[in-house]
């Protein structure tokens, strides 16, 4: 750290400022030390006062400065025994608790900073409900958590050299039963709830040890055979499976979430095409209807009101209304990992149906016919190719095709 004027060639006093570089990307931290100095009683070579006999008022600002550049030896000690990133932010708030008396607002606890931030999201009208009770469960895991480990999660918890990612690896697997991929996708809603603490000042922890993790799944995508047979399907007077049927089919003609394409409404048709933006990512969509006469039919059966259905129900529903088509009457294998640990599962192809297996069943059917990802991204609202990749669910038959069409 080092001292210096901030007006160096003034005639009369300037205020004495502290510089210290932290690094090439929170580059430096200034502060006032509110001391003020005439620059000929300033030392520049060694920046600091420049001691003068008698003058008592120098001995004062010497000190005082003394007390500036022990606190910031005392915080870079703390801060590297405790693995907190150094941040100007940080700096200023340590600095200003010592020297003002500011105090920051007391931090709220782990599971109160998740309710905070649920509320948060919830007046931003950017969090849906599905979203909401994925985030009320890692609460809930959370308190578990810590009743089986009789502790009290700090944010000091999830410091880089803590044990919170191998105990709590160690939980999910073995007390929880979790795959992989629900463990890895904990570790991503922990880090959003705790860089949320972070931009509200309650902490200043490195995050980058906390990574969300995933393997390949077996998730499906419907067949157009299949598909074919569900939307042609008589379910003879059973409103509860039509409706549920019809609902999927929206789903799977538009690659639109459960969230958006339950609640079309037709406001947003025009020029024969659908125009909205994602309810979760704010993406927009354009989506053809008077191109695709199936989708145009469900729409206008309904007068454009969607019925609603709980995303519980209608997945129940689904799986009832294919199971009695019988479609998709046929077992496959399903594999998911615990660590190290494969599991294997053979069940019924349409047990594994659920609401988002609509939007991967209208990516995989449109690259099957030749889509480009630009095209697929513009219909169905995603922003990432890696999201296209991830949905397109390739199978044997289409496998088996590609091979004669290029050998056969």
């Amino acid at each position: 750290m080092y001292f210096y004027l901030r007006h160096p060639s003034s005639k009369t006093k300037s205020l004495i400022i502290i510089r210290y570089h932290i690094n090439n990307e929170q580059g430096k931290f200034v502060y006032s030390t509110e001391q003020i100095i005439s620059p000929t009683d300033w030392d520049f070579d060694n920046k600091t006062v420049n001691h003068k006999r008698g003058r008592t008022d120098l001995a004062a600002i010497s000190r005082t400065l003394q007390k500036y550049d022990s606190q910031l030896n005392k915080l870079l000690t703390y801060y590297s025994l405790h693995s907190i990133k150094i941040t100007r932010q940080q700096l200023k708030t340590d600095f200003d608790a010592e020297f003002k008396g500011i105090t920051p607002p007391k931090a709220p606890s782990v599971t109160e900073l998740l309710e905070e931030f649920i509320k948060d999201k919830e007046t931003a009208n950017i969090l849906t409900l599905g979203t909401k009770k994925r985030y009320n469960n890692i609460k809930n895991t959370l308190i578990k958590f810590e009743e089986h480990k009789k502790i009290k999660l700090s944010y000091e918890s999830f410091n880089k050299d803590g044990d919170f990612n191998t105990d709590w690896m160690n939980y999910c697997y073995n007390v929880l039963n979790h795959t992989d991929n629900t463990v890895g996708r904990s570790f991503g809603f922990i880090k959003t709830i705790l860089r949320f603490g972070k931009i509200k000042g309650y902490h200043n922890l490195d995050l980058s040890h906390l990574k969300k993790f995933s393997q390949e799944t077996d998730d499906i995508a419907l067949t157009k055979p299949e598909l074919m047979a569900y939307y042609d399907f008589d379910f003879e007077g059973n409103l509860k499976l039509e409706k549920a049927r019809d609902i999927f089919c929206i789903g799977c003609f538009t690659g639109q979430r459960f969230s958006d394409y339950s609640v079309f409404n037709k406001s947003d048709y025009k020029n024969g095409n659908i125009e909205i933006r994602a309810k979760k990512t704010r993406n927009k969509s354009i989506i053809p209807v008077d191109a695709n006469p199936k989708l145009k039919y469900l729409l206008e059966k309904y007068d454009w009101q969607i019925p609603k259905i709980s995303q519980q129900k209608f997945r129940d529903y689904i799986k009832d209304g294919l199971e009695e088509t019988e479609c998709m009457d046929y077992k496959i294998k399903k594999i998911s990992y615990r660590g190290s640990q494969k599991i294997e599962t053979i069940m019924y192809k349409y047990k594994m149906v659920g609401s988002h297996t609509a939007r991967r069943t209208f990516t995989t059917l449109a690259l099957e016919d030749g889509w480009t990802y630009k095209e697929i991204m513009t219909v169905a609202g995603i922003k990432e190719v890696a999201t296209v990749i991830k949905y397109d669910k390739v199978n044997s038959e289409r496998l088996n095709r590609k091979v004669k069409l290029t050998f056969g």
